[in-house]
């Protein structure tokens, strides 16, 4: 069991980049307790791309064709996390935002 998932859809490897990026300064939880799901709908070259070495649980599943609601409702029937984050792959989060809004959440 992970403590948190986070599910995203993607097509572009730059951005997907970006947003790992993000996620590492965005939450203190550790690596292994961390799983991303990636819905792919991108070029299949560009998969190699993306840069997955600082997240171990990082899992890409290529999907076509793109449809938002059926490639996200593919990877919720996959989460093994406690907490789920939904998120689109241009978005890049703040430093700490993440562990806010668990901690936010464990407080109700």
């Amino acid at each position: 069991m992970y403590k948190l998932s986070i599910l995203v859809i993607s097509r572009t490897y730059t951005l997907m980049n970006s947003l790992l990026k993000s996620i590492s300064y965005a939450t203190e939880i550790d690596r292994s307790d961390l799983e991303i799901l990636c819905s792919w709908n991108g070029c299949l070259e560009d998969i190699n791309y993306i840069e997955r070495q600082k997240f171990p649980n990082l899992d890409i599943f290529i999907n076509v064709p793109y449809h938002f609601s059926s490639n996200m409702n593919f990877l919720l029937d996959k989460v093994k996390g406690d907490f789920i984050l939904l998120i689109n792959d241009d978005v890049y989060l703040d430093p700490g935002s993440i562990d806010k809004a668990v901690e936010s959440f464990n407080k109700l």
